[in-house]
């Protein structure tokens, strides 16, 4: 039996190796496909295509940003380098805008600290083993805690769809009921309409007989109803197989909603209809679940 992932959650973990200590946040949001984003110390820019990879691993779907710090880069800020030529064509570019928009003064280094963490020259950066072992360590931990909590969302999904699909499954039995008796019901209402239209001229019990053949077969909506509980026993297969399944989910809901729509358009009953009504505000409930979940 497989496990519902849900696609939000957040993880954090710290890890360290002799002198060298990395942390590791990770939040995930809903996205069509896998994007990572990454903000990374530059210490660790060799480390980030690794990261990548493992969150890859992890997880199929969803938006995803990374914090990467080194927490030991303080003990080492004698290594802390800024690269000169980088700095003068931000200061030239600083420049360029105060010109352009007008405004006075001289560029500082103050108004180039704030972008000091792009000014490092990630070629002079020494790669250190020991930190990339920590800072690799510090995400797996902070992407089994993601997971625990995209898996404890996922079961409380998995919980509310399965309630949600009984209701549906309960309103399809009801209307199954109501599907047998209209035929005759539309054929009375058919009588009557007739009668009036030929007031006392006597009624051709043939040509009646062929009305009611052909009236009952324009309101049939079996094949409607049984492919709809189709698709809630399909819907149920793929709950318990798990994740990735968010987007046949989707598919799924889409498939149910167009026969509820041809059953309640053929049926041309009110209690159907009402029935109809309450499955369709369900299957929006689980299309708005359904993107939550990978």
């Amino acid at each position: 039996m497989g496990e519902l992932l849900s696609m939000t959650g957040f993880g954090r973990a710290e890890a360290q190796l002799n002198d060298y200590r990395a942390a590791a946040e990770i939040k995930a949001v809903n996205n069509r496909y896998l994007e990572i984003s990454a903000k990374i110390s530059p210490s660790l820019y060799q480390f980030e295509a690794r990261a990548k990879e493992i969150i890859r691993g992890s997880i199929g779907r969803g938006r995803v940003f990374l914090v990467l710090n080194d927490l030991s880069s303080s003990l080492r800020i004698g290594e802390v380098r800024l690269d000169e030529s980088l700095c003068r064509a931000l200061l030239q570019h600083l420049r360029e805008i105060s010109q352009n928009i007008g405004l006075e003064g001289e560029i500082t280094f103050d108004h180039l600290f704030p972008f000091a963490e792009y000014l490092h020259s990630t070629e002079s950066i020494e790669v250190i083993p020991e930190l990339l072992e920590a800072a690799e360590a510090a995400l797996k931990g902070a992407v089994n805690n993601l997971g625990e909590m995209r898996r404890n969302e996922g079961f409380a999904l998995k919980e509310d769809f399965l309630s949600r699909l009984r209701n549906i499954e309960t309103g399809v039995e009801k209307c199954e009921g109501l599907a047998l008796t209209n035929p005759q019901r539309q054929l009375e209402k058919l009588r009557e309409r007739i009668a009036e239209l030929l007031g006392n001229n006597e009624l051709d019990p043939y040509r009646l007989e062929m009305e009611a053949v052909i009236l009952a077969d324009k309101l049939d909506i079996t094949e409607e109803l049984v492919r709809l509980k189709s698709h809630c026993g399909q819907f149920r297969k793929i709950l318990e197989e798990g994740s990735p399944c968010g987007r046949r989910f989707i598919f799924l809901i889409q498939e149910m909603h167009r026969e509820l729509n041809t059953s309640s358009a053929k049926a041309d009953m009110p209690e159907l209809s009402y029935l109809v009504v309450e499955m369709k505000e369900e299957l929006e409930k689980m299309r708005e679940q359904s993107q939550n979940v990978e």
